[in-house]
């Protein structure tokens, strides 16, 4: 189960690209902000 949450959460972070922030994934659009 811990392993499911994991890979959730990378998915979301690292893969999952958002039109709300410009098609950016959360990481690359935290990493521009910075």
């Amino acid at each position: 189960m811990k392993n499911l949450v994991k890979e959730g959460i990378d998915y979301f972070n690292n893969q999952d690209r958002s039109d709300k922030i410009n098609g950016f994934t959360p990481a690359e659009y935290r990493n521009k902000a910075i």
